[in-house]
């Protein structure tokens, strides 16, 4: 999580052109991620059991029309661990915890924290924790859907 020094955007408002860091070591802008098109980031800390629950479900629409971006507020090492263990299919980037530099730029203060960011810096979508009724209205941004009638998930469980 970051500090919370300042409140989360909302959707129709300007993100927050922060730096996040591959698992390569190479650093990127949020506005270089969003060249190719929408992104959700989707903010994480590997110990996390909301985390561990919500973020396998983006692999659903790692395809569609968005480009899902996992973010560990963790180092390199758990960051790739997380991915491994909990079956992530997505790119995943750290906001290294000495800092929190994305989060705080966020205004994160409680994860899973997700944020659709389009290609013009507007945050499209938003949602903290697992809330059912979000992450079946992602399904318009995505193409494709996140939750089915299907899934056995409770209506929320906050972050």
């Amino acid at each position: 999580m970051g500090w919370g020094n300042q409140p989360a955007p909302r959707e129709g408002q300007t993100a927050p052109d922060a730096a996040l860091t591959r698992l390569d070591g190479a650093v990127v802008s949020l506005s270089e991620l969003v060249n190719e098109g929408p992104v959700l980031l989707a903010f994480y800390k590997d110990n996390c059991p909301v985390c561990q629950m919500t973020l396998p479900y983006l692999n659903r629409i790692r395809d569609g029309k968005l480009k899902v971006l996992a973010v560990g507020q963790d180092n390199l090492t758990r960051a790739r661990a997380f991915a491994r263990d909990w079956g992530i299919e997505y790119e995943t980037l750290i906001d290294p915890a000495d800092e929190y530099e994305a989060s705080n730029a966020f205004g994160i203060t409680h994860v899973p924290a997700m944020f659709v960011v389009d290609e013009g810096m507007k945050i499209r979508w938003a949602s903290t924790g697992f809330v059912r009724a979000d992450l079946e209205g992602l399904e318009e941004l995505a193409g494709m859907a996140v939750i089915t009638e299907a899934d056995d998930v409770p209506a929320a469980k906050p972050g």
